[in-house]
């Protein structure tokens, strides 16, 4: 990063045409097509201090999860996956619960 470049706090990973909304709201987006693709670009930002949260379509990462969980796991920034709406894989609720567990130490919505 040189001088001139701002950080970007926030980042979305998603399909084509899919990040509309994001770009409205002033985030910063990038269009992948498939699982590799966000890895290979979650690999270039996930230990440098210019990104704070990465959202990602959910259906981009079905077949590269544990790749993904095992690249994001000790990062400095956080990756927050988003339900997609025209295909929803469950992906995102199943990571929410992972992290709850992690932080409180069981699932007590489960229960």
């Amino acid at each position: 990063m040189t001088d001139t470049q701002q950080p970007v706090n926030l980042l979305y990973l998603g399909t084509p045409g899919s990040d509309f909304g994001f770009k409205l709201a002033g985030i910063k987006s990038e269009t992948c097509v498939d699982g590799q693709e966000v890895l290979t670009r979650i690999k270039e930002i996930v230990n440098t201090a210019n990104t704070s949260i990465v959202f990602i379509d959910e259906g981009l990462i079905e077949d590269v999860q544990e790749e993904l969980d095992a690249l994001t796991d000790n990062a400095i920034c956080s990756v927050v996956l988003l339900p997609n709406p025209t295909n929803p894989k469950r992906l995102a609720a199943k990571q929410m619960d992972r992290l709850m567990i992690q932080a409180v130490g069981s699932d007590i919505f489960n229960k």
